[in-house]
């Protein structure tokens, strides 16, 4: 699939190319190439039984993918996990904190109104499209890789524009007002902790709170669902993901009662969760959809045609 990818590059003569890593970094597939800048955003316990049991050990590992030509755009803020990333050679290095920040960065309506400051300019009051502070600090972090690539300062008007037009599928993705209905790809204990802290902090919600998850069977069920705040929910509905590794939706209501959740249903598929979550959801109510890619990559296809069916 990356070859392919590629290939597709190539025959396109892409001028510009922003390769996402599949899995940690030093041995995944897109790390083939040289970059001209390499971006790490933060490191959290992910993927241990390839790393190792530790944030340092998935920090060596991330580490991987930078070239001694590239130019490195640090995210972490812990001194002993960028020291890891600073002693790789590199052409240069550009840190959060030390070199660019999101120094301003307030709620506003529809996401966020940041303030940025980098090693060439400060771009006040830009509009970021997205739900959650991280998301602030994200942009800072992609300017300052623009900034980079291109060894300029980036015109406010083309960034503004930029911003406006950002969409992120599935990553706290609002896709229905009244009831809310938000899908987010949040699967890990450090996702899962963003994804509470703005379902619950940056909304405002007078009606019942509705959460449809799973989980696949590499995941600690319990930490994940301590970590979503599950027994805040009004009512938890469980789902299989549609993978060989998914958790049975009934061992993860099992889970779900064991952490203090009262009302807890168990559902056939990911479709009909979602189904069963708009049912029960009145207008003042939030649904959230969250768990897993696996959930993710099934419910938003059904929860846009239940928009378009139902507007």
């Amino acid at each position: 699939m990356t070859a392919a990818m590629f290939r597709w590059f190539a025959d396109e003569a892409v001028d510009v190319a922003v390769v996402e890593v599949g899995m940690l970094g030093r041995w995944d597939a897109t790390n083939v190439i040289n970059s001209d800048v390499a971006v790490i955003t933060n490191i959290a316990l992910d993927h241990t039984e390839y790393a190792g049991p530790t944030v340092k050990h998935i920090a060596e590992e991330k580490a991987g993918i930078i070239k001694p030509s590239s130019i490195v755009i640090l995210g972490e803020t812990d001194e002993v996990l960028r020291e890891v990333f600073l002693e790789m050679p590199a052409q240069a290095q550009i840190c959060r904190g030390d070199d660019f920040s999101c120094d301003e960065n307030r709620l506003a309506v529809g996401g966020r109104l940041i303030t940025v400051r980098t090693p060439r300019t400060i771009y006040e009051d830009v509009l970021v499209p997205l739900h959650g502070e991280h998301q602030g600090d994200n942009a800072s972090l992609a300017i300052s890789a623009v900034e980079a690539f291109f060894d300029s300062m980036i015109d406010p008007e083309i960034l503004a524009e930029a911003m406006r037009n950002v969409v992120m599928p599935g990553r706290f993705e609002v896709l229905g007002h009244q009831p809310l209905v938000i899908l987010d790809g949040a699967h890990n204990p450090a996702g899962a902790k963003v994804c509470a802290e703005v379902f619950f902090d940056d909304f405002n919600m007078s009606g019942r709170k509705i959460l449809v998850t799973g989980a696949l069977r590499s995941r600690d069920p319990d930490d994940l669902l301590t970590t979503f705040r599950a027994a805040e929910f009004d009512v938890v509905i469980t789902c299989t993901p549609p993978s060989p590794r998914g958790l049975p939706a009934n061992e993860m209501a099992e889970v779900a009662h064991r952490v203090g959740c009262n009302e807890v249903i168990v559902a056939q598929s990911v479709e009909s969760a979602c189904e069963t979550a708009l049912k029960l959801a009145q207008s003042q109510d939030a649904v959230l959809v969250a768990g897993s890619l696996y959930i993710v990559s099934a419910a938003r296809p059904f929860l846009l045609s239940r928009a378009t069916k139902h507007p």
